[in-house]
């Protein structure tokens, strides 16, 4: 899988419901 590509969104994303 090439989660570099859309891996930042997801971080965001997951950074978000984390927090």
């Amino acid at each position: 899988m090439d989660d570099r590509c859309c891996d930042y969104g997801t971080h965001l994303i997951f950074l978000g419901l984390i927090i």
